[in-house]
């Protein structure tokens, strides 16, 4: 059986039913599904950040959560032995170990490290900052999903340091490659974790080549979310919906509701959506992260997408300029929705389109309907 099957059952055996064994902050894994591209839809692009700096004490690691005398990493180890393993006084380990990134195989666990997958400095850097010790601490010790903590061979550890899938990939071969960066972006979606624009870049274009199978959507971790709500009440926003961070809102927005970097609209059908980005960017994404229409407002942090009340659909600066607008306005009943057909569509409340995106039917991208670019005017 594949060691992470293994490590994935001995943590619903272990650490789910043995409550002592819970890290707060964290959350048992979930049994929904999706496309790992749809997943990586749904995290926020923005550049990496490391200010305050780095501080790894920040994490608390190696905990022994459930008291039975074995910290974090010798859990991980006793769950990826590919064999029964035994265990002595001080929690002595004897089985057998395998390094997905290279390999390797190993009897003595001096030989292994316990990596973090998105290691502690590209989690800070990446939004983790923002968190409280507590949120560090579950991180740093999160057994309740598995590719958060994995086993792998000293030298394939240090190699990797703390670098992302666009610097660094595993030396095992596709499947390897595959399945760390598939795990990258469940890990970075349950943590609330951004990437950016390389990293996204280089995973949207590999996923593809790992097939079409879905993976388990792990449950969300009570972090905060990188990007957020920066815009507040601004340029004429009517209210609606207030939250921030990379947040499914579900198909449609109606009159008064908005959006804010990292939230985005996913068709019904799951394969299209609609992402207001970090950058302040309105995008139509289809399959494999492909876009298929954006409005141009790249390059403006803190921006605010709202379907006003009076029914015009407008991207706000964070200053309250007026960067994008449809024309759209004149109907208080009017919906924005995110169409199976790529579509993205005002509809009026009589059901009349307004405005519309471009639809990805027979693979083509349209190129909207009126809608207006103002920066620069």
């Amino acid at each position: 059986m594949h060691h992470s099957i293994c490590r994935l059952l001995a943590a619903t055996g272990t650490a789910v039913l043995a409550g002592a064994g819970l890290v707060a902050g964290a959350a048992p894994a979930s049994a929904a599904t999706a496309l790992p591209t749809d997943l990586l839809r749904q995290l926020v692009v923005e550049p990496e950040n490391n200010s305050p700096a780095y501080e790894r004490a920040r994490f608390e690691e190696g905990i022994d959560a459930n008291g039975d005398g074995c910290n974090t990493r010798r859990e991980v180890l006793k769950q990826e032995s590919t064999v029964p393993v035994r265990q002595g006084g001080s929690c002595s380990l004897q089985g057998n170990w395998v390094s997905y990134y290279d390999g390797a195989t190993t009897t003595n666990i001096a030989d292994f490290e316990v990596d973090h997958a998105v290691a502690l400095a590209q989690a800070w850097r990446s939004g983790a900052r923002n968190w409280n010790d507590d949120q560090r601490r579950a991180y740093a010790n999160d057994l309740d999903f598995a590719p958060t903590l994995v086993a792998v061979s000293s030298a394939s550890n240090q190699a990797k340091g703390d670098k992302d899938f666009a610097r660094w990939r595993p030396s095992a071969g596709q499947q390897a490659v595959c399945r760390f960066a598939i795990e990258q972006v469940q890990i970075k979606y349950r943590w609330n974790l951004s990437v950016d624009a390389a990293e996204r870049d280089a995973l949207a274009s590999f996923l593809p080549s790992c097939g079409s199978s879905p993976v388990e959507v792990p449950a969300k971790a009570s972090v905060p979310a990188p990007g957020g709500n920066q815009g507040g009440n601004q340029g004429g926003n009517q209210g609606g919906n207030q939250g921030g961070g990379a947040t499914n809102l579900g198909s449609r927005l109606s009159a008064g509701q908005s959006m804010s970097g990292g939230q985005w609209l996913m068709a019904p059908n799951g394969r299209y959506g609609l992402a207001f980005q970090a950058d302040g960017n309105l995008v139509a994404y289809g399959p494999d992260y492909r876009p298929l229409w954006h409005a141009g407002t790249y390059g403006n942090p803190g921006a605010r997408f709202t379907l006003q009340a009076d029914g015009n659909a407008v991207i706000y600066a964070r200053d309250g300029r007026v960067l994008w607008h449809a024309y759209t306005w004149g109907d208080g009943g009017s919906t924005l929705r995110a169409q199976s057909d790529g579509n993205v569509v005002v509809y009026r409340s009589g059901g009349a389109p307004a405005w519309y995106s471009g639809w990805d039917t027979g693979q083509r991208a349209g190129a909207g309907s009126r809608g207006v670019n103002l920066l620069g005017r």
